[in-house]
Formats: structure tokens, sequence, C-alpha cells
């Protein structure tokens, strides 16, 4: 048996947001583990056939389990700064190979949908259910295609010269937009949640897991979902390309954003909620941090505040909710973990005194501080044997959702 897709993602999701220049290492990693491969039979005198042809080689390279020979292939064939770091991808190979992860690598090419513009192309991998697996970007060299990144990291940013999703802000020659959920029956002025997806996520997938959809009928409150250009958010230098690379201006985007929906919509102004997944976590903390005049409260899941701190900051209430088996839990000499991020947040807020256990389930427990600055608290959920994706009936089995949103619901500007 092979591991899950998610059991993947899982392990090598620190190398996704602590080496970002490794990041199509990783993904060509995940996309040979969630297809299956079969013999390939193509055209080698088009552009396309040989496309997917080097695409094979490099499949075949890496189940041979070989890391020589996957390394020569690798020198050959990859293009580009992002995809010259040998050593990253010599110890990426490496780690996949210790957990047997090549073992099980299959890959089946044929489903791909490929687009070839002159001398560059784009290869789309899609899984068992027809929705967006993996993307690929090569370009020619001379009479061979190298893979040279993935689209999240070359972000083509005319893509988004015309407004899409629910609505939008111009952002000065592109615009920024949000889907939006606004329950029926709302009779008074509603509280707002903005829920960001992870890195390489996007709006649909966050909806579908996050739990805020249906929690937001339940509990009669709006909810927003931004679109992150390419799949990013700009968290700070760490975290994540392409929108960090790029020093994206998404923190105007979200002051703008909250200014449109309140001007459109019956929102009460004075709770104004964000969460978050993963990039989206460390998005949310960064909009407490350098937004706090306008942020009620912020709850969000599986990452770390990654910024300095706002000259400005006046204290907010912020939960942070971690897993234990997320690589991101314990502190590297890169990142803080999660207790770090707790004890940075407690002297943000002029924490008093000790923390208090507030909830507990089992092995996993809500730390908190309670008497800080504004009234406002601090808390660590910790989750005993959860993962990354940290939502119910993804990798852990508590209501995670439902805790966040117990905990912000209380604040009130």
């Amino acid at each position: 048996m092979g591991f899950s897709n998610k059991t993947i993602i899982d392990m090598i999701l620190k190398n996704l947001i602590i080496c970002q220049k490794a990041t199509v290492f990783v993904l060509l990693l995940i996309l040979m583990a969630c297809s299956k491969r079969k013999p390939l039979v193509v055209n080698d005198q088009t552009a396309e056939g040989q496309i997917l042809l080097t695409m094979d080689q490099w499949a075949e390279a890496l189940t041979s389990g070989d890391i020589e020979k996957t390394m020569t292939f690798y020198s050959e064939n990859f293009s580009g700064t992002e995809a010259k770091d040998k050593e990253k991808m010599s110890e990426l190979l490496n780690e996949a190979k210790s957990y047997g992860m090549l073992l099980f690598l299959k890959i089946d090419l044929m489903t791909a949908d490929l687009k070839v513009e002159g001398d560059t192309a784009e290869i789309v991998i899609y899984n068992e259910d027809g929705e967006l697996e993996m993307d690929f970007a090569l370009a020619k060299e001379g009479n061979d295609w190298r893979i040279i990144g993935v689209p999240s990291e070359i972000c083509n940013y005319e893509d988004y010269t015309e407004p899409y999703g629910n609505d939008c802000v111009d952002m000065g020659g592109y615009y920024r937009c949000w889907d939006i959920l606004i329950p029926e029956g709302l009779t008074n002025k509603a509280p707002l949640v903005l829920d960001f997806h992870g890195w390489t996520e996007n709006v649909s997938h966050q909806r579908s897991i996050s739990g805020f959809e249906a929690l937001a009928q339940s509990e009669g409150f709006i909810v927003a979902w931004p679109h992150g250009l390419c799949s990013s958010w700009n968290a700070g230098l760490q975290c994540c390309a392409p929108a960090s690379d790029n020093k994206i201006d998404d923190m105007g985007f979200v002051r703008k954003m909250i200014e449109q929906l309140v001007s459109k919509h019956h929102i009460d102004d004075s709770r104004i909620y964000v969460t978050g997944l993963s990039n989206g976590c460390a998005m949310t903390q960064r909009i407490a941090n350098e937004a706090s005049d306008l942020i009620t409260a912020a709850a969000c899941m599986s990452l770390h505040l990654l910024t300095e701190t706002d000259p400005d900051y006046t204290a907010v209430p912020v939960m942070t909710i971690m897993g234990t088996n997320d690589d991101l839990y314990l502190a590297n000499e890169d990142m803080p973990g999660a207790t770090e991020n707790f004890e940075r947040w407690k002297q943000m807020n002029n924490c008093q005194g000790a923390y208090e256990v507030t909830w507990s389930s089992g092995e996993s427990v809500t730390w908190t501080y309670k008497d800080c600055d504004n009234q406002t608290e601090v808390a660590l959920v910790t989750i005993d044997d959860g993962g990354h994706m940290l939502y119910q009936n993804e990798q852990t089995n508590i209501n995670t959702t439902q805790l966040a949103w117990d905990f912000i619901k209380k604040f009130k500007k």
C-alpha cells in the first residue's frame, strides 16, 4: 500500500514552506505519488510529444529509486534559477526514499492537459475526480524542453486583469477578488469572517474543507473567501512564493476589501474576524498584527506570525491551532514553533500571569492567557495527532472550526 496524498504532503510540507526554492521538486514528488503510471506512447516529432517524454523520463528516474540517476536527469533537464539548487533536491529525494515513497510512485501523463504556446508550455495534471492536481511550466531551450518551475511560482499577473469571483477591487491594473456567502434571513448587522486559503490552494478548496460555510449558515454571519494571486499570500519573507517574492501588497488588498464589504453589505464593523489555513494562517496573523485597527479577533490553523511586530499594533485576541504531527509544530533554525509563536503573541498583547487550560479532549488541549491588554486573550490549541490540514474529517476528528468560532465570536471592538 502506498502513502495517501495527505500523508505525503504532511511529510514534506516543512520543505514546501521553509525551502521555497525547492517547491517545484516537492510538487513533482507529489505528482508522481498521486498519479497512475502507464506505458507512454507519443509522437516525439511534436512539441507535445517531446514534453510528455521529458516528464515521463523524469517519472522513470524517480521510480527507479536511484538517486544518482535521478540527479543526472535533473541536472540535464531542469532550468532557471529556481531549479538549480541541487543540494536541496538531493536532500528531498533522499528524504522521500527514506520514507519509502519512491517505491510507490505511479503516473499516467496521458490524463494531462498540455498547452504549448511557441517556446513555452504548461502541463496540467488532474486527479481521479477530475480536479486540478498539479501544474508545471516548461520552456524550450534549443531542441529540448526544460522544466522551469510551477505556474504558482511563475505568476502571470495578466490573468488578473479582468474581474473574477463574486466581487473585486481594482489594485491598479489588476483585480483582487473574493467569493462571499450571505445567509438568508439576516435582519441585523452581521459579523464578517474572512477565510484565507492555503498555499497552492484556492477558494473552492478552502470552502469545501474549512467548515465556515456551514457554520455561517447556522450561526448567522457573513463569510468571504479571498483569492490569493497565483494561490499564494505575502505573509512575510518566509512564506509564500510568488506573493512573498514579488512583494504583493496583500495588506493593501485586505484593507480595500474590508472597506468595500462593509460599505456594500449589512456588516457589523465591530465584529470583523479573520481565519485561514497554513499560508492563510500566517496571513491571518499578519493581518491581526498590521491591521489591528480593523480586526476584532483572529483564529487560524497550522502556521505562525512571520513578520515583525507592527509599531502601531494594539492588542487583539489571537488563537492559533496546531497539530502535533505537523512538521511546523516544533521550532527549527528557520521558523518558530507553536509554543514560541504563542509566547510571542503573549508578549505582544502584554498578557500577565500564567496561562489557563480552557478546553481539553483526550490529549488535545487549549492554553489561554486571559489577563491581556484591551481585554483580549491569546490561545494555543494543540491537537494531539493532528496533521497540517487541520480541519475535521481532514487530518483530525476534532471540530477545529467550531473551536475557532467559539473563540473569536466572544470579542467585539
